[in-house]
């Protein structure tokens, strides 16, 4: 009865985890990761030895990869791998987990990783994740099972999983080291009447060192190549709040953003009503029941502070998050078994609730570039004599990978920096895609083209864009390719100005009272002009100028909408401005842009103006851009009175 039971459960388990993975294969556009690491398989050695990123396809998870590739040779097909890793990987903890943790512990864990929305993510990716979260659990049981027995085989079989970890992701070895203090601990923990035999302390930490040493020497040509490599892209710094911010985000919601407050209270909560099986955990000393929690913890914490020493790959901690779930399924599991029964169960049904609605936010996520829809518009209205022009400049692999070698493809870098003059072919696509990027690229590039080009808009999707451009002014775009901060598209003056103050003039360098440090904050995307917003209601100027005695008109060309490219979200505002000089002031209310002008007349010869502007309401920005904005402001300008300019 008890082994029917067993089939039953595990049965319950691969549906339960298949049936959440399977419906995302094929369903959105792929990942630049995906692509990178399917290049490397289709190389082959060579290109994997000679390339850029080979972290992006680790050698074990690269034979895996070259072995499904060769039989589907699509997409479909190295996501499959990620998919059986995925389904198998619940199992395999409830299968091993039986007889190495606590009673009930492998079968709640085996639900929390099956139902788990971060790890049914990466199940349907073409990444070494899925892979080496099912050796994460291989490799934790046999943690279990070598600390507590020190037999040869169980050492044997935990080294060759622990290379592999080492071998399948980017970051495994921070894991395996995680795994290694948890090894070392265990000869100075009181002993336990389950364990039969017991070996001296220092012959236990000596047969761990040999045996890490062993792991570390195989891996070690690996881990030289892979952990200088810089990304492509820009991986911003991390602090210790993003990394607590795991357990109440990514663990239950994956790669859902913009979660609500209830749901973060919620997930908060839970941890809460933790707090007395934790007392409890470390009470025991245990070593089946603080092993996992420990190795769990102290993964994250070397995630962490590795990203303290100075490097170009900052671990993110979605990142941290990705390769540690099974380790916070199975501390969640073995938690939840140390409860008793009606709070076990009203947990557990909290639990999957939390987890299923990530799974479910989780899926309304489009947050990836789409490369499918780019390739076909491409192909569209593109002949193959025509240039297409990749930006950013690693992008040019993923190019190859959709267009093959139909078109001549070339890098923006390669194109601004290389070529002396015009482009030979009639037309140039420009393929811009949206990734973080260090620099003002990004923001000012559609502007550039906008302004030093003739150019079309063949299709766009947020920062995503193709642009038909031609007649293109190779000189002028080339320096502003060098220093893309340089594009300051400025307001015309005229006979009658007499000073003009743009974002880029000191007078708005100042950090409390204008968003001048923000790219995204600091251009119009789509034809480039500079502008800067306020980032209080109340915001002085003092602009160095040299006026005689006489009458003068200060105008405040200004904007109250707000247009964020790279998230698609836009706010139509109605906001009243009152820009005061001195005594005299002017109150109108703009709901488009404009300029605003003030008349004032000095009987005296001027060296500093000052210009009092306030605008209310304010807009506040969430996530990402966390900020609040006034007044985006173009130029501030002051012209001579003539005519009718006063009012």
């Amino acid at each position: 009865m008890k082994r029917i039971r067993i089939w039953i459960n595990l049965a319950l388990v691969l549906l339960v985890a298949f049936a959440l993975r399977r419906w995302g294969l094929a369903a959105e556009s792929p990942g630049l990761e995906e692509i990178m690491g399917l290049s490397l398989a289709h190389g082959g050695l060579r290109a994997h030895l000679h390339s850029q990123f080979p972290d992006f396809a680790p050698p074990a998870y690269l034979i895996f990869l070259s072995l499904m590739t060769s039989i589907g040779g699509k997409l479909w097909a190295a996501r499959f791998l990620s998919l059986l890793a995925g389904v198998a990987a619940p199992a395999l903890l409830y299968l091993m987990g039986r007889r190495r943790l606590p009673s009930h512990a492998a079968g709640i864990a085996a639900l929390m990783l099956a139902v788990n929305a971060l790890h049914i993510f990466f199940s349907q990716e073409a990444q070494p994740t899925a892979l080496f979260n099912l050796m994460t659990v291989a490799g934790l049981i046999l943690l279990i099972r070598s600390a507590e027995n020190n037999k040869l085989r169980d050492w044997l079989l935990y080294n060759a999983v622990a290379v592999a970890m080492v071998q399948t992701h980017r970051n495994g070895i921070f894991v395996v080291a995680a795994f290694a203090l948890v090894h070392f601990i265990k000869p100075f923990l009181p002993p336990e009447p389950h364990v039969v035999g017991s070996v001296r302390p220092g012959r236990a930490v000596a047969r761990a060192a040999i045996n890490y040493g062993i792991i570390l020497a195989i891996s070690l040509p690996w881990l030289v190549i892979s952990m200088p490599v810089d990304p492509p892209y820009l991986v911003t710094s991390v602090t210790a709040l993003d990394f607590l911010a795991v357990f109440n985000r990514n663990f239950w919601f994956g790669v859902s953003t913009l979660i609500p407050f209830h749901l973060v209270f919620l997930a908060g909560a839970f941890y809460v009503l933790l707090l007395p099986p934790i007392i409890r955990a470390v009470r025991s000393m245990e070593f089946r029941i603080i092993a996992p929690l420990i190795a769990f913890i102290a993964a994250l914490l070397l995630m962490f502070g590795v990203n303290h020493i100075p490097s170009e790959r900052p671990i993110s901690a979605a990142e941290a998050a990705s390769i540690t779930t099974p380790l916070f399924a199975v501390s969640v599991g073995i938690l939840l078994a140390l409860c008793n029964l009606y709070v076990r169960l009203s947990l557990v049904a909290l639990a999957l609730a939390l987890a299923l609605t990530g799974t479910v936010r989780q899926r309304q996520n489009e947050d990836k570039v789409p490369w499918n829809k780019l390739a076909v518009e491409v192909r569209r209205v593109a002949d193959p004599k025509d240039l297409i022009v990749f930006w950013p400049d690693f992008t040019t692999t993923l190019g190859h990978y959709f267009l093959n070698e139909d078109y001549q493809i070339a890098s923006a870098g390669e194109l601004f920096e290389k070529w002396a003059g015009q482009p030979e072919n009639p037309n140039v696509f420009f393929v811009l895609t949206q990734y973080p990027m260090e620099g003002y690229h990004a923001n000012t590039f559609p502007g550039a083209l906008s302004q030093y080009a003739r150019t079309q808009k063949v299709w766009g999707d947020r920062m995503n864009q193709i642009l038909q451009a031609n007649t293109l002014d190779m000189a002028t775009l080339r320096q502003w390719y060098q220093e893309p901060k340089s594009l300051n598209i400025i307001d015309a003056h005229t006979s009658a100005t007499q000073f003009i103050f743009t974002p880029a003039d000191a007078a708005f360098k100042d950090e409390k009272q204008f968003h001048y440090k923000r790219p995204d904050l600091n251009y119009d995307y789509e034809d480039g002009r500079r502008a800067v917003w306020t980032a209080k209601k109340d915001v002085e100027l003092i602009l160095p100028v040299t006026l005689a005695p006489g009458s003068y008109v200060l105008k405040v060309h200004c904007a109250p909408d707000y247009y964020q490219a790279s998230t698609g979200v836009e706010h139509d505002r109605e906001v009243t401005v009152e820009i005061r000089t001195g005594e005299e002031r002017r109150t109108a209310t703009i709901t488009a842009e404009t300029t605003l002008q003030r008349s004032f007349t000095t009987e005296t010869e001027m060296k500093t103006l000052k210009v009092h502007i306030t605008a209310s309401p304010m807009l506040k920005l969430g996530r990402p851009e966390n900020a609040q904005l006034g007044l985006k402001i173009y130029s501030i300008s002051i012209d001579s009175l003539e005519g009718d300019n006063a009012f």
